[in-house]
């Protein structure tokens, strides 16, 4: 189920299966954000994870940190019993994977973690007490050293989405069709230094409209980049433009 028209939005339970018709995983959601419980499975059929979804709040951000309950390792081998164990954990943020791994007590993270981003090409170290970041320290290609106390910040307008439609306002030249009314979604690439390329429509209005938008898009500079454990990534995003123009 979903609780938006304009996209998935998930609500309820999602289940979701591997190509060869096994079941992957059953989550629960709670408007677009995980929460309850949920079960895992490797594509051969045999159980991966057991655990439940918590809903956070840090600097007006929902999150949803993962409570482990029971864990077994590819070779079904249980490596978590009733929160308590060892733990491989695989992370997908801004279409990557990382990989990590270290002890877990009463179903969260405890103690020191070590992994690595081989989309990003990082590695990284970090603490946790009772499932909470304290600090972590990520090394890049470069042998450049970071430190965070915060796993990801997505991308983000500077100076807020005001600015964005002020700027459309200026900028964007509506086209004369009359009784036009709708959105263009426009998808796009922002880089690690804030700049964007590869402008995509993902949902057509007008073609005019589609061209306008991409025009405009193009010349915005105002993105942040998005930071992953301390470190500039590259970060697909979308917008959407609302346009309404004079009935005859």
């Amino acid at each position: 189920m979903s609780t938006n028209k304009d996209y998935f939005n998930e609500n309820g339970e999602v289940i979701s299966y591997y190509e060869n018709g096994n079941l992957k995983s059953k989550i629960n959601y709670d408007k677009g954000n995980k929460s309850g419980k949920c079960e895992f499975w490797y594509e051969n059929g045999s159980q991966k994870l057991v655990g439940e979804y918590f809903l956070t709040k840090e600097n007006d951000e929902l999150s949803s940190n993962l409570k482990i309950i029971n864990f077994w390792d590819s070779n079904n081998n249980q490596k978590v019993i009733d929160g308590f164990g060892e733990f491989l954990d695989e992370e997908f943020f801004f279409k990557s994977k990382s990989l990590s791994y270290g002890k877990i007590e009463n179903g969260f993270k405890e103690g020191v973690w070590k992994g690595s981003s081989k989309t990003f090409n990082f590695t990284f170290e970090e603490n946790y007490k009772k499932g909470n970041l304290i600090k972590g320290i990520s090394i890049d290609k470069n042998n450049v050293k970071y430190t965070y106390n915060k796993i990801k910040t997505s991308p983000e307008i500077k100076g807020g989405i005001k600015v964005f439609y002020s700027f459309l306002l200026d900028n964007f030249v509506t086209p004369d069709t009359q009784g036009l009314k709708g959105k263009v979604i426009i998808g796009f690439m922002i880089n690690e230094n804030g700049t964007i390329n590869d402008l995509k429509v993902i949902r057509s209005l007008n073609p005019d409209v589609d061209r306008e938008a991409i025009r405009v898009l193009t010349k915005f500079k105002g993105f942040s980049p998005a930071i992953l454990r301390g470190i500039n990534v590259n970060c697909f995003y979308m917008i959407p433009i609302s346009i309404e123009t004079p009935k005859e």
